[in-house]
């Protein structure tokens, strides 16, 4: 496998190195794979490619299967699916042009180097709503709302939200929602003194190591 494949390279961009690279796209044009298999066909260093597979598992891009000879997989990439619905009201402009009143909604989340929680700790989730070109609108926001799910958005449940500095809010998702392997949902809501509002779900936005 070159180095220069276009694929590799690709893959470079998003975060890996070259090695994490070549070996997750050997991984994913086989179905299973030892590592002797995966350095022949690769052409990855056999003294290296140990070292490079078990990043990948911790990193989630491979899963290992134990047995008599250690085998590992491409894992399925974690895909975030969001879906947000706006209600803003305009009056006629007559002259120039006006902003449109989105409200927006930027997040900021205590995870780790992979964009992960930790099982089984209390994780603390911030948001701010912003308006048109990325204005503070903490002055004008009348009502929010944080909910999460650990079923896929099939159920929720409320977290208490919390003023804090710079029009920052604050809310804590509980120990019990972050079960390795799986991942919490967020669904967010907000309106502002003059009526917009913003409605956003996040499907499977923060992985559980």
């Amino acid at each position: 496998m070159r180095e220069d494949d276009p694929v590799v390279n690709r893959l470079v961009g998003l975060g890996l190195t070259v090695y994490e690279a070549r070996a997750y796209w050997g991984l994913v044009r086989r179905e299973r794979s030892t590592g002797t298999e995966l350095a022949r066909v690769t052409g990855l260093p056999r003294q290296r490619v140990y070292d490079v597979l078990e990043r990948l598992v911790e990193r989630g891009f491979a899963a290992a299967h134990p047995g008599r000879t250690m085998l590992y997989a491409a894992a399925d990439p974690h895909i975030v699916q969001a879906r947000t619905v706006w209600e803003f009201h305009t009056k006629p402009v007559t002259k120039g042009s006006t902003p449109v009143p989105v409200l927006n909604a930027s997040y900021d989340i205590a995870l780790d180097d992979y964009n992960r929680a930790k099982v089984g700790r209390p994780l603390p989730v911030s948001f701010k709503v912003h308006g048109p070109g990325g204005e503070d609108a903490r002055t004008r926001i009348a009502a929010a709302h944080l909910g999460y799910s650990t079923d896929g958005g099939k159920t929720w449940s409320d977290l208490r939200v919390l003023g804090g500095e710079e029009g920052r809010s604050f809310a804590l998702l509980p120990a019990s929602a972050l079960t390795a392997g799986h991942a919490v949902s967020l669904h967010l809501t907000a309106r502002d003194k003059d009526g917009n509002s913003v409605d956003q779900t996040l499907i499977d936005a923060v992985p559980v190591a």
